[in-house]
């Protein structure tokens, strides 16, 4: 199991790694790309705070014109074996200064194949949000009570479904959304010079990110635990009821 970020030097990866973050006021201005980025843990807590830096995100091609692709936001990543059924989760707090301030779980083949999925704040509000890119993103949001999030991903085989509750509260995860990643897309095949990087071939990234799109003013992202297991508790059949197993914990 990967439980909490005290062992964050080893047990995950940066993409979008903070040594190319550029502190603020020092190569850059504070609204130029890449400026105003920190992170640190609490290793009282092991919580990780995440402050990303200006205009990193990730998105691809669809709505914006001219055709907006994005693929450089802070992430902290496991690397997970593709066919491996995992439950990946995360209690967060976003604390959002800009429109489109966000966080949550991202799942990653390659520059054209990944998902992030938790609060962005829209139009004035926090929202629980999912984007979907199977080579062109797909949005999704509803609104949400609270900066306050736990969320989770369960990966089974070439679906990935998404369930989220209010941090601190107990009671049932709601279900938010089932969606196809094409994990066996045959990427490699295709890959350009210049596309983002990959994790090896049979194997997939899974873990948190944060992003400003428009700049960084003061937002950050305080994750309180993060894990990922084997197995997944989530099963829903084709009468509309939805059962539970066992998971095993991801050695």
């Amino acid at each position: 199991m990967i439980d909490g970020f005290a062992g964050i030097g080893t047990t995950l990866t940066w993409f979008c790694d903070p040594t190319s973050w550029a502190a603020a006021g020092a190569r850059m201005a504070m609204g130029d790309e890449g400026a105003g980025g920190a992170w640190g843990v609490d290793h009282s807590t092991g919580a990780l705070t995440v402050c990303p830096p200006s205009k990193k995100d990730f998105w691809r091609k669809t709505y914006y014109t001219p055709i907006l692709c994005k693929d450089d936001g802070p992430c902290l990543f496991a690397t997970v074996p593709i066919d491996q059924t995992v439950t990946m989760e995360t209690s967060f707090t976003l604390d959002p200064k800009k429109q489109f301030d966000q966080a949550g779980l991202c799942v990653r083949l390659d520059h054209a194949h990944w998902m992030k999925t938790g609060i962005e704040f829209v139009d004035g509000i926090p929202r629980l949000s999912c984007v979907v890119t199977n080579g062109y993103s797909d949005w999704s949001t509803q609104s949400w009570p609270t900066n306050k999030l736990c969320i989770r991903v369960h990966k089974i085989k070439c679906s990935l479904v998404v369930e989220a509750k209010p941090l601190g509260e107990e009671g049932d995860w709601a279900f938010i959304r089932i969606a196809h990643m094409s994990l066996h897309h045959g990427y490699e095949t295709h890959r350009q010079v210049n596309d983002g990087p990959a994790p090896p071939t049979g194997m997939v990234w899974m873990g948190v990110f944060a992003c400003c799109p428009e700049e960084q003013a003061g937002s950050s992202a305080t994750f309180h635990s993060f894990t990922i297991r084997a197995g997944t508790s989530f099963d829903h059949n084709a009468d509309g009821n939805a059962t539970q197993h066992a998971s095993s914990n991801l050695s």
